[in-house]
């Protein structure tokens, strides 16, 4: 249906604008403007299609139904008015300018575009950095990037991104942090990196090869390539090379109208200090130099030269520029503008004031001596000559003649004015060209340096940066050569376009062979053929003669009308008119013959040569063998044209060896303001750039393309009419493609519009628009179906309800009447019901008040009775009670005299004193008896003390017995080890004297033991039964004396308490003399176990049995061990030697039964003065140990390393000797030492074991910080001193086990993720199950709360990993347009719903649910993802759905939203958009993405859950069996070695003198 049908019309302001057909006529139709609102009739060849609203926005323009020049403005159009400037058109990129920065370049934008399919993210140009770098390392080819466009149009910014996004792959391919590739140095440091310099060096190209235009205030003009070199299996950056392409020399001295020279000079004027500018006689005023102010622009508004010349200054020692140098470029740019001022006057018109010195004669012109600038009067010649360090008199001569050379004579001939000042003119071009050349070279010798030693292992990248095709109202040479450029280029795009798409129908097996490709040669073949226009304008710049008449004359008679694309201007005979690619254009040869020379004075290169300057010397030392010399005259001609063309043709060579890619630039208005979109200037700019061009192409084959399954998805609801048979359909569904075949065959589509690829459909131009129609057309009638259905539904469910309505309201009528009826029958039964009830109220009361009253009398007349009798009775009893008183008185009276009469007799008296008598009596025997008892015991004392004094005097004796006997032990072991020596040398006949020997030895030891252990029984013994006889006689007195006496008690109890002083402090003396026999014992232990060895080594050959016999004879331990019977470790019969287990082995066998504890272990670490050696052996034993074992303690469980650690070595240095502390600082140190080496640097270390480690360094902290609290390092500096450096080290020690833990944790987690969201299908996405089971595996809660470890670190570690997992994907949904969509929400919903469920389940805990809303903006993006969108427009409603979400990152994820291919659901529209963007809460600047670089932090403050008891960890016992066996099996083998060195020394020392 033709009417109502929306199409585009050209509008003459406007471009196109939207129009709907009202009515159709023959050839022509009625449309109505949306726009301007109005009718108008218009030819249907020009109106254009519009595209379907689903296609509205889509970021490739090829997968537009309908591609044309309308389409493709208006899709851009829409997709720049919500910011999203880059848009695809197939495999180029449209980077639409947007002049204002925009939050799309960042570090985390970079890592989200690593290693992607270009298919699934947004157009960006790291989209085709990325697909240019992974080409080069997957296809190992060199690759290009042609970035093009007008000026102002975003080319160099869009370079930068590129060197960025390089730099930034080649720095993550090295594992190194990317983040300094966009810092700016500042700070004076210097990076020394090639991609440092390769981005840094974009400034000096900028200085010194751009420049303010009418268009763009940093226009380059010339053109770039740079090339990137990466090394082949690494792809990181190994070096680089830049090339140019013409520099504007004309621009130097004389610029056009409001437009400025090259920015380098502006710069240095504003930017350089003053004793620079001194040094180059320069002012800081740009209007004193006549190349600056003669085009009436100096200045940048909003931008300061002062400031950009810092960062240029800065890029210029980035390259390896000293202060020399420096200082040689400013002098250079100097004498340019000092050249510029330079003035000629000829002799005819000079004063006789002026000089008539007689060199002067015949000269048509001299140099001005000295003119007035704004600030002062000066010599600009004399300040050239001295600045460039030149002969005057040579340089003045050759701005005044010009030499001639005919044969052998030569003669010079005075230039006229104007020659003069050509020839000054033609001086700065060729400063200003080799300053430029030489810095270019100065740049390559930087980032080229590792290309030579690689040079076949290398692969590069180049990117090209040059003008985009210009055409203006006058154009001149310089836009002839970049169209010609162009040409160049749009040829070579061409072929790639159609080599592109023809792989692409090779590939599906699709007939391409009458598809045309129009091809622009002839074009090109007009501009450089033998007989082009270059060749004529080159032929014609050569005769002195030549005009533009002469040279467009010669042009008409060549090329007019030979080609349809050369054609002469009928208004004009100086101009041609050339039909290039993007339409015809109009050059002016008014200026091409100048333009196109470029003449070199010789004399001028040998004055520049002969300079004493050692800078201008470098930058000229080649001029001669580049440029040559002229026989005939000074004046060297070089062609321009030829150059470029030259450097073209190697740039065109250069290129098609490479991979190209195309990015291109497009300049939205000429206001350069943000949001605003001029149609016709970005459609011409369109058709310059080749994008109209592609689609061209791209229309004239299949440009719609889909797999199968999506077109059966998306397209088999039309089809679905067409098949009646259930059957039918359902093999259909089967097959694909011949269920595609046969849907196209019942929807009757022409077949020559498609084409069955092998996997794909393959559709021409406008098929997809009429099949979205038909989609649409049917979901419409569906929709009025459904429609039509539930209103019949409605009307009937009406209908039915009125009846019902009717029925209930005559019901209710009915029932109303008889409720009335019943009322009225309820009233009347009522009324007489309350009559009867009142009259019997009447009779009641009646009846109730007459038996009332008669009650009432006959109470009072029984009342007044009682009352009479009760008088009766008291009057009674009140007499009974005055006669019992009057007797009870009688009777007491009696009794006291009696009384009276007994007190007066003393036999009471004597009585009394007799008892007290007897008393006294006895308390005196009492108390001699006490007396003598207390004498008893003071000699018992005294008794106590001398046989102690005696038993200490036979201990110092057995003492300095036993060390003698300990000393010849000692002395016979070494005689013994040269004995075993010498006799394993010879035969075995004396093995029975050392069996002797050795049994002489055992049985002292014996006799050793049992003496020791008698002394200690009897000294125990005596003093036991001292101990109790006095405690028991104590007692008894203790208790009689003060049950009788307590005054004798007192003293006695006086007496007694100095003799428990001294008891006790026997008491402490013995303990010190046991622990001395211990120390004895421990020797004796340590002397048999040595000769246990020698004789197993003697016996047994083999080292393996001697490292069994060395484990046999290690016996635990312990204090039993130590104090017990000699028969432990003695010889019971020199006769079991022969036969059996030794009875030594035995005995150690029975001993390992006990436990060692960790005083043992101290022991043990003491044994032999090798503290330091037996710690570290230690500390390795912990740091290599596998298992997680805690202690159990009353606060907690504690590590097992860190337990002892503090007890071993941290106990000793704030408790212990101080002589120690040395010893243990060292231990400690290296354990710090080694546990970086072992566990924070090592390698395959798992997480559970770094999380149990983790809790080792926390509590070791705590330790640390309550040793501290106790005030053990207030007394002490040194110890305060040391407890800082433990307290330092430990801290930083556990942020690096810290970072290592997350580390290993994002490892592990990365991965996972990356990979289920990166499967083929959205609904595959998984990654609960491996996230939780790694989770579950490392138990990093466990660890960590089993412990004395806050959760609050538990808390904080799931925090950031949630964090973490919230981030992640949530930048790769807001960019990724599989993800973004409704069927990736639900497989997204359930995995998050299950990893709360995981976390809660597992734990328990109260910042379970603090953890879980660390998902909470991911959650919010799964929700919007399954809700209507349009609900979103409504600021209430999303503050309420999104609270999380800004409206920058809503904005972005909406952008990117694409409705599934099978869904019923619209696009986004742009009204939504547009919304958002208008909103307050919308920052466009803002980071849409989630820099997961901060998420996990360091370390932070952290307390225990427990505060730290120390007497706590002092008081709890640990079975170190195995620690104790292993330290003294290395103590003695270390002993042993030595011994037998020592022995060895010996003997060999006796050979030798024998």
């Amino acid at each position: 249906m033709i009417e109502n049908r929306n199409v585009w019309i050209n509008h003459p302001e406007k471009g196109w604008i939207s129009a709907e057909i009202i009515k159709e006529l023959n050839d022509k139709f009625i449309v109505k403007s949306f726009e301007e609102d109005y009718e108008t009739e218009i030819k249907k060849e020009e109106t254009l299609e519009k595209n379907p609203e689903v296609q509205d926005g889509i970021d490739d323009m090829t997968n537009l139904s309908y591609l044309h020049e309308a389409a493709v403005v208006y899709n851009l159009t829409k997709r720049y008015s919500v910011d999203e400037i880059y848009t695809y058109t197939g495999s180029i990129l449209i980077a639409i300018n947007p002049y204002c920065k925009l939050p799309i370049y960042s570090r985390e934008m970079i890592d989200r575009f690593c290693n992607q399919p270009t298919i699934k993210l947004q157009p960006h140009v790291y989209s085709i950095a990325e697909n240019a770098y992974r080409q080069m390392l997957n296809n190992q080819k060199n690759q290009s990037i042609l970035v093009s466009g007008e000026s102002g149009s975003g080319k160099t910014e869009s370079t930068k991104f590129l060197l960025q996004y390089f730099a930034a792959m080649a720095m993550k391919s090295r594992d190194v942090d990317s983040s300094s590739t966009t810092s700016n140095d500042t700070d004076g440091s210097y990076s020394n990196s090639i991609e440092e310099q390769v981005i840094k060096s974009t400034p000096i190209l900028e200085a010194f090869g751009n420049a303010k235009t009418l268009r763009n205030d940093n226009s380059s003009r010339f053109g770039k390539f740079i090339e990137i070199h990466f090394d082949k299996s690494r792809g990181n950056i190994i070096g680089a090379r830049l090339e140019t392409y013409l520099l504007e020399k004309s621009r130097i001295v004389n610029p056009a109208q409001n437009e400025r020279s090259y920015h380098i000079f502006y710069q240095i004027v504003n930017g350089l200090p003053q004793e620079i500018l001194d040094e180059c006689h320069l002012t800081s005023d740009c209007n004193d130099y006549k190349y600056l102010q003669q085009s009436g622009c100096t200045e940048i508004e909003q931008q300061s030269d002062c400031d950009i010349f810092k960062s240029t200054e800065n890029a210029l020692k980035i390259i390896g520029l000293n202060e020399k140098h420096l200082l040689g470029i400013y002098k250079t740019l100097a004498v340019i503008l000092h050249i510029g001022n330079i003035e000629f006057i000829s002799n005819d018109s000079s004063t006789k004031s002026q000089s008539n010195d007689s060199d002067n004669n015949g000269e048509t012109c001299q140099i001005k001596d000295v003119i007035n600038s704004t600030n002062r009067e000066y010599s600009p010649f004399e300040t050239v000559c001295n600045l460039l360090s030149c002969n005057k008199d040579q340089l003045r001569e050759t701005l005044l003649y010009r030499k001639m050379k005919a044969a052998s004579d030569s003669y010079k001939i005075p230039l006229t004015l104007d020659q003069c000042n050509e020839a000054k003119d033609s001086l700065s071009m060729l400063l200003y060209s080799r300053l430029f050349d030489w810095l270019v070279k100065k740049i390559n010798e930087t980032i080229q340096r590792d290309i030579h030693s690689s040079k076949n292992n290398h692969l590069s990248i180049g990117i090209l940066d040059i003008y985009g095709f210009e055409s203006f109202e006058m154009n001149s040479f310089e836009q002839f050569s970049i169209n010609y450029a162009n040409e160049k280029l749009q040829q070579q795009f061409n072929q790639q376009i159609f080599k592109l798409e023809q792989q692409e129908y090779d590939r599906e097996k699709i007939d391409w062979s009458y598809i045309d490709f129009s091809d622009n040669q002839e074009c090109i073949d007009i501009i450089e053929k033998k007989l082009g226009i270059l060749n004529i304008i080159d032929e014609e710049s050569q005769f002195p003669k030549s005009t533009p008449a002469t040279l467009s004359t010669k042009l008409y008679n060549n090329l007019d009308k030979k080609s349809k694309y050369f054609e002469k201007p009928r208004f004009s005979n100086t101009a041609f008119i050339l039909n290039h690619y993007a339409g015809p254009v109009t050059y002016n040869t008014e200026q091409f013959l100048i333009k196109n020379k470029d003449f070199i004075i010789s004399e001028q290169l040998l004055v520049l040569q002969e300079s004493k300057s050692e800078y201008l010397i470098d930058i000229f030392q080649k001029m001669n063998s580049k440029d040559g010399n002229s026989k005939n005259s000074t004046f060297k001609f070089v062609s321009v044209s030829s150059q470029f063309k030259e450097s073209l043709n190697s740039l065109m060579k250069l290129i098609n060896s490479t991979s190209p890619h195309y990015i291109r630039c497009i300049k939205p208005n000429s206001e350069k303001k943000p949001n605003v979109f001029n149609q016709p200037m970005v459609l011409n700019q369109l058709r310059f750039s080749g994008v109209i061009e592609q689609l061209r192409i791209s229309r004239s084959g299949y440009p719609s393309r889909l797999l199968y399954d999506d077109f059966m998805k998306r397209y088999k609801l039309i089809a679905s009419t067409h098949f009646k048979d259930t059957k039918e359909w359902k093999s259909l569904l089967e097959d694909q493609k011949k269920g595609s075949q046969i849907m196209l065959e019942r929807m009757k589509i022409d077949p020559q519009n498609f084409q069955f690829g092998l996997t794909k459909i393959f559709l021409k131009s406008g098929i997809i628009a009429e099949l979205e129609n038909s989609r649409q057309a049917t979901l419409n009638n569906s929709a009025l179906t459904l429609q039509k259905f539930w209103k019949g539904r409605q009307q009937r469910k009406s209908y039915l309800d009125i009846l019902n309505s009717v029925g209930l309201l005559q019901s209710l009528g009915r029932a109303i009447l008889a409720r009335y009826e019943l009322d009225v029958l309820i009233m009347e039964d009522s009324c007489t019901h309350l009559q009867s009830l009142y009259r019997r109220f009447c009779s009641t009361n009646h009846f109730t008040t007459v038996i009332n009253s008669s009650v009432h009398v006959q109470s009072l007349f029984r009342q007044t009775l009682s009352n009479q009798v009760f008088k009766k009775e008291m009057a009674t009893l009140l007499s009974i009670i005055k006669v019992q008183n009057l007797w009870r008185q009688k009777q007491a009276k009696g009794i006291l005299r009696q009384l009276k009469i007994d007190s007066k007799s003393l036999s009471n008296v004597i009585t009394e004193k007799k008892n007290l008598e007897s008393k006294i009596h006895e308390l005196s025997s009492k108390l001699s008896t006490d007396s003598n008892n207390l004498s008893n015991i003071i000699k018992e004392r005294d008794s106590y003390k001398e046989s102690l004094q005696n038993l200490e005097l036979e201990f110092n004796d057995f003492k300095l017995n036993s060390e003698s006997i300990i000393q010849k032990l000692n002395d016979q072991i070494k005689n013994f080890g040269s004995l075993s020596t010498i006799n394993n040398n010879n035969d075995n006949s004396k093995d029975l004297e050392f069996q002797q020997y050795r049994l002489k030895s055992e049985s002292t030891i014996t006799d050793l033991n049992n003496q020791i252990s008698q002394l200690k029984d009897q000294y125990q013994n005596d003093n036991n039964s001292q101990r109790a006889s006095t405690k028991e006689q104590l007692h008894k007195n203790d208790k009689s004396n003060h049950s009788q006496y307590q005054l004798v008690g007192d003293d006695i109890t006086t007496e007694i308490k100095p003799l428990r002083l001294e008891n006790q402090q026997l008491k402490e003396k013995n303990s010190n003399t046991m622990n001395e026999v211990n120390q004895l014992k421990l020797k004796i232990s340590q002397l048999e176990s040595q000769l246990l060895i020698n004789s197993h080594n003697t016996t047994n050959s083999s080292q393996a049995n001697q490292h069994d016999g060395a484990n046999n004879i290690l016996p635990p331990m312990n204090k039993n061990n130590l104090s017990g019977s000699s028969a432990s470790v003695g010889v019971a019969n020199p006769n079991q030697l022969g036969g059996g287990s030794s009875p030594t082995i035995q005995d150690a066998r029975s001993r390992s039964e006990s436990h060692n504890g960790v005083t043992e272990l101290i022991s043990a670490l003491q044994f032999n003065n090798n503290q330091v050696d037996a710690g570290k052996y230690l500390v390795d034993l912990m740091l290599v140990k596998k298992e997680y074992t805690y202690i159990p303690t009353g606060m907690g469980d504690i590590p097992e390393p860190v337990f002892l650690l503090t007890r071993c070595f941290l106990e000793n240095i704030f408790s212990g000797d101080r002589q120690f502390v040395k010893t243990n600082q060292d231990i400690l140190m290296y354990f710090f030492s080694r546990f970086n080496d072992v566990i924070v640097s090592g390698q395959n270390i798992q997480s559970s074991l770094i999380c149990y480690w983790f809790s080792n360094l926390i509590i070791f902290s705590g330790i640390l910080d309550q040793y501290s609290t106790n005030g053990q390092t207030n007394d002490n500096p040194d110890l305060s001193i040391l407890y800082d450096q433990l307290k330092l080290t430990c801290d930083s020690t556990t942020n690096k086990l810290y970072s290592r833990l997350i580390r290993d944790i994002v490892d592990h987690v990365q991965p996972i993720l990356y990979r289920s969201l990166h499967s083929a299908k959205s609904n595959d996405i998984e990654f609960i199950d491996p996230i939780t089971n790694y989770l579950s595996q490392i138990q990093i809660s466990l660890s960590l709360e089993k412990c004395l470890v806050n959760n609050s670190l538990c808390k904080l570690l799931f925090e950031q990993l949630f964090t973490f997992i919230n981030a992640m994907i949530f930048n790769e949904i807001i960019l990724r347009k599989d993800l973004c969509c409704l069927s990736s929400s639900i497989p997204l919903k359930m995995n998050i719903s299950e990893l709360e469920h995981w976390l809660k389940s597992h734990h328990g805990k109260d910042w379970s649910q603090s953890v879980c809303d660390k998902l909470k903006l991911l959650k919010e993006v799964v929700y919007i993802l399954m809700i209507d969108k349009t609900q979103l427009a409504n600021e209430d409603l999303r503050r309420e759905i999104c609270p999380t979400m800004t409206t920058a990152q809503l904005k972005q994820l909406l952008s990117v939203y694409s409705p599934d291919i099978d869904s019923f659901e619209d696009p986004i529209s742009g009204e939504i958009l547009s919304t958002l963007m208008s909103s307050p809460s919308f920052n466009k600047s803002e980071n849409v993405l989630i820099d997961v670089r901060n998420i996990f932090t360091l370390l932070p403050t952290t307390k225990l859950e427990t505060s730290i008891n120390l007497l706590e960890i002092e008081n709890t016992q640990l079975d170190c069996d195995q620690l104790v066996s292993q330290l003294m099996k290395r103590n003695i083998e270390s002993s042993l070695a030595s011994s037998l060195k020592l022995s060895l020394n010996n003997n060999t020392n006796t050979i030798t003198t024998k």
